[in-house]
Protein backbone atom coordinates (compact mmCIF):
# COMPACT_ATOMS: atom_id res chain seq x y z
CA UNK A 1 0.00 0.00 0.00
CA UNK A 2 2.74 2.32 1.10
CA UNK A 3 4.30 1.81 -3.08
CA UNK A 4 1.19 2.92 -4.46
CA UNK A 5 1.09 6.19 -2.18
CA UNK A 6 4.25 6.69 -3.21
CA UNK A 7 3.89 6.20 -6.83
CA UNK A 8 0.61 8.52 -7.19
CA UNK A 9 2.17 11.42 -5.25
CA UNK A 10 5.24 11.70 -6.75
CA UNK A 11 2.95 11.36 -9.89
CA UNK A 12 0.75 13.97 -8.67
CA UNK A 13 3.95 16.18 -7.43
CA UNK A 14 5.68 16.18 -11.02
CA UNK A 15 2.44 16.97 -12.66
CA UNK A 16 1.49 19.96 -10.56
CA UNK A 17 4.98 21.45 -10.46
CA UNK A 18 5.30 21.24 -14.15
CA UNK A 19 1.61 23.21 -14.54
CA UNK A 20 2.80 25.52 -12.08
CA UNK A 21 6.23 26.60 -13.29
CA UNK A 22 4.54 26.74 -16.79
CA UNK A 23 1.82 28.92 -15.65
CA UNK A 24 3.45 31.18 -13.15
CA UNK A 25 1.20 29.91 -9.86
CA UNK A 26 2.98 29.53 -6.86
CA UNK A 27 -0.15 27.44 -5.14
CA UNK A 28 0.02 24.85 -7.97
CA UNK A 29 3.80 24.46 -7.35
CA UNK A 30 2.62 24.29 -3.30
CA UNK A 31 -0.30 21.96 -3.79
CA UNK A 32 2.88 19.83 -5.64
CA UNK A 33 5.13 20.21 -3.18
CA UNK A 34 2.61 18.91 -0.42
CA UNK A 35 2.20 16.31 -2.49
CA UNK A 36 5.83 15.75 -2.38
CA UNK A 37 5.74 15.78 1.62
CA UNK A 38 3.00 13.29 1.74
CA UNK A 39 5.31 11.17 -0.43
CA UNK A 40 8.01 11.34 1.54
CA UNK A 41 5.53 10.60 4.41
CA UNK A 42 4.19 7.30 2.82
CA UNK A 43 8.41 6.66 2.51
CA UNK A 44 9.20 6.88 5.87
CA UNK A 45 6.39 5.59 6.90
CA UNK A 46 6.50 2.48 5.42
CA UNK A 47 10.80 2.54 6.26
CA UNK A 48 9.63 3.07 10.07
CA UNK A 49 6.77 -0.08 9.92
CA UNK A 50 9.49 -2.33 8.56
CA UNK A 51 11.89 -1.39 11.20
CA UNK A 52 9.60 -1.17 13.67
CA UNK A 53 8.54 -5.03 13.10
CA UNK A 54 12.09 -6.17 13.67
CA UNK A 55 12.61 -8.49 16.59
CA UNK A 56 15.12 -7.57 19.17
CA UNK A 57 19.17 -8.15 19.07
CA UNK A 58 22.68 -7.31 20.41
CA UNK A 59 22.28 -3.45 19.75
CA UNK A 60 18.71 -3.38 20.71
CA UNK A 61 17.63 -5.57 23.28
CA UNK A 62 14.42 -3.41 23.68
CA UNK A 63 13.83 -4.05 20.22
CA UNK A 64 12.90 -1.33 17.39
CA UNK A 65 9.58 -0.13 18.58
CA UNK A 66 10.26 3.40 19.31
CA UNK A 67 11.37 3.77 15.84
CA UNK A 68 7.45 6.00 15.49
CA UNK A 69 9.21 8.32 17.31
CA UNK A 70 12.03 8.95 15.11
CA UNK A 71 9.81 8.95 12.02
CA UNK A 72 7.60 11.56 13.19
CA UNK A 73 9.98 13.57 14.01
CA UNK A 74 11.73 13.24 10.14
CA UNK A 75 8.00 13.79 8.54
CA UNK A 76 7.37 16.94 10.80
CA UNK A 77 10.63 18.37 9.77
CA UNK A 78 9.85 17.62 6.02
CA UNK A 79 6.65 19.69 6.58
CA UNK A 80 8.74 22.36 8.26
CA UNK A 81 10.91 22.44 5.28
CA UNK A 82 8.25 22.81 2.52
CA UNK A 83 6.40 25.43 4.73
CA UNK A 84 9.52 27.32 4.93
CA UNK A 85 10.42 27.33 1.31
CA UNK A 86 6.51 27.92 0.14
CA UNK A 87 6.16 30.85 2.32
CA UNK A 88 9.61 32.94 1.26
CA UNK A 89 8.09 31.92 -2.69
CA UNK A 90 4.68 33.58 -1.75
CA UNK A 91 6.70 36.42 -0.07
CA UNK A 92 8.73 37.13 -3.08
CA UNK A 93 5.58 36.99 -5.35
CA UNK A 94 3.38 39.49 -3.29
CA UNK A 95 6.70 41.90 -3.22
CA UNK A 96 7.23 41.05 -7.41
CA UNK A 97 3.18 39.62 -8.92
CA UNK A 98 3.56 37.95 -11.81
CA UNK A 99 0.30 37.44 -13.84
CA UNK A 100 -0.35 33.34 -13.41
CA UNK A 101 -1.85 32.34 -17.11
CA UNK A 102 -5.39 29.82 -15.89
CA UNK A 103 -5.44 26.73 -18.58
CA UNK A 104 -7.55 23.39 -18.68
CA UNK A 105 -4.57 21.69 -17.80
CA UNK A 106 -3.68 24.14 -14.15
CA UNK A 107 -7.51 23.61 -13.57
CA UNK A 108 -7.98 19.79 -13.64
CA UNK A 109 -4.64 19.52 -11.63
CA UNK A 110 -6.46 21.90 -8.94
CA UNK A 111 -9.95 20.16 -9.27
CA UNK A 112 -8.06 16.34 -9.92
CA UNK A 113 -8.04 15.67 -5.58
CA UNK A 114 -11.18 17.12 -4.56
Amino acid sequence: MGVIRITVNSFLFAIKLTLGLLNNSVSVIADGFNNLGDCASSLVTTIDFHLSGKTTDEKHPHGYGRMEYISGFVVAMLIIVTAISVGKSSIVRILHPEQPTLTAWLFFAQVSHI
